[in-house]
């Protein structure tokens, strides 16, 4: 059996015969604490990685720990940590890539780490081609090779695109991928 789904706009979608609505996650900040410029010093050596390292994207991780390794990055990995802390680690990082495991590849999972970083003053790499496709125009740096996504973080943050790309996807983010605004989509379409 074929569900069929109704595009509502970019990034939701109605199920009318389960009638459940679906979007992807987004920022926990709210628009007025976002950081209105993009944060980058080569000079930090660590990446912090607030996320989770399991059974299914352990290898990925393994082949993005040699890449920052390769690039003269210390990779520190928090499992768990407060929102605050979350904020502090990815703005305190020299860059902040986002990493997929084969099936959310395979699926097309947009993750919260997307609104999340980009909100928090960066703008992650990522070796999803949905992700990287996800606000159109092909904007986010991309690597299938996750050895070379340190590298790829760090050249665009230094291309002369880079703080544009930054300005329109936090606006971006402000209006329309905030935990308020996957709110009042959900009232709107009620």
């Amino acid at each position: 059996m074929k569900i069929v789904l109704e595009k509502i706009n970019y990034f939701t979608y109605f199920d009318s015969k389960n009638k459940a609505l679906y979007q992807p996650w987004a920022t926990n900040l709210v628009a007025d604490q976002f950081d209105s410029f993009l944060d980058f010093d080569s000079s930090i050596n660590e990446i912090f990685y607030v996320g989770t390292v399991w059974g299914d994207n352990i290898n990925e991780m393994e082949k993005f720990y040699n890449g920052c390794l390769n690039a003269n990055k210390k990779l520190v990995f928090f499992n768990t940590a407060s929102d605050e802390e979350s904020k502090n680690l990815i703005r305190s990082s020299c860059v902040a890539p986002d990493v997929r495991a084969k099936h959310h590849l395979n699926v097309g999972y947009i993750p919260c780490r997307i609104f999340k970083n980009i909100s928090y003053g960066k703008i992650p790499a990522t070796n999803s081609k949905y992700v990287r496709d996800f606000f159109g125009l092909n904007l986010l740096p991309y690597s299938e090779n996750l050895e070379d996504l340190v590298k790829c973080n760090i050249d665009f943050y230094t291309s002369k695109k880079a703080k544009d790309v930054f300005l329109f996807l936090s606006n971006e983010i402000k209006e329309n991928h905030t935990f308020v605004t996957r709110i009042n989509h959900i009232l709107n379409f009620i």
